[in-house]
């Protein structure tokens, strides 16, 4: 089995990510000591989506105001879950990230 095919799962979360980006995002970011509990949560408009795919893939967000996340395709799964986009850990089995998207009307 030598022709397997990958999927382009940062490039699929990318691209939803920038389809939101006039949308607020709606972050949580649930660690594996706190499941019941987002640890971090994040209600903001963003101020650049931006990424790399050729040596170590990964996709940065940087919110109005300055915080910044990263997630690097060496340390996240990403895949797409209805019309969130979704980063799990590979290291850290309960330790993920959703991002959701609202209109800045309806906030």
């Amino acid at each position: 089995m030598t022709n397997v095919a990958a999927f382009p799962s940062f490039i699929t979360s990318y691209n939803r990510l920038k389809e939101n980006a006039d949308n607020v995002y709606i972050v949580e970011l649930y660690h594996q000591d706190r499941m019941s509990e987002p640890t971090v949560s994040i209600i903001n408009s963003v101020s650049e989506v931006f990424a790399d795919f050729d040596d170590e893939p990964y996709i940065s967000i940087r919110f109005d105001g300055g915080t910044d996340l990263t997630f690097t395709s060496e340390s996240y799964f990403t895949n797409l879950s209805g019309d969130a986009v979704v980063f799990s850990s590979k290291y850290a089995y309960e330790t993920c990230c959703i991002i959701e998207f609202r209109n800045k009307e309806v906030i």
